[in-house]
């Protein structure tokens, strides 16, 4: 499913961020200028099972303070761009 549209306002005013989607070419994050909201051009990619069926942490549920350290490099460099 492709989106120009913002979440928020609904307008179709935005730019294209200086990045790109981890493991989807042709997706590209956009901002709406009059919010500053980053979202994704499409979410086709994402199944109803996508994030359930992933094997992240094969299958378990992680501590979560465990992985928010294991993470925070990772994480960090996401933000920043």
């Amino acid at each position: 499913m492709d989106n120009q549209n913002c979440y928020l306002c609904g307008s179709n005013q935005n730019i294209s961020r200086l990045s790109s989607v981890r493991h989807e070419s042709g997706v590209i994050p956009l901002e709406c200028i009059f919010y500053g909201l980053v979202f994704l051009s499409s979410v086709g990619h994402i199944t109803e099972g996508h994030y359930a069926e992933s094997g992240m942490h094969n299958g378990a549920m992680p501590d979560i303070d465990s992985w928010l350290k294991k993470t925070a490099f990772d994480d960090e460099g996401i933000f920043n761009l």
